[in-house]
């Protein structure tokens, strides 16, 4: 995706951002767990991330829903 919406010019620093803004996230999700884990247990980190999957499911199916009225108007 990102080769395909980057300037060819800058692909190279569109995946260079891209990929620092992935480990920003993953380290910052990381310390989260970790924060969990030592203050209140294992089982939590795992409920936490079962509840940021519910999360997500969530908005894609009202983002999928958004795009299908969207649609169903333009026709």
């Amino acid at each position: 995706m990102i080769a395909g919406v980057a300037p060819t010019d800058l692909r190279g620093t569109a995946f260079g951002v891209f990929n620092l803004v992935s480990g920003a996230a993953v380290l910052l999700a990381s310390i989260a767990a970790g924060a969990l884990w030592d203050k209140f247990g294992a089982s939590s980190t795992f409920y936490a991330g079962a509840g940021f999957c519910v999360v997500a499911l969530l908005l894609l199916h009202l983002a999928r829903e958004s795009t299908h009225i969207r649609t169903a108007c333009r026709l």
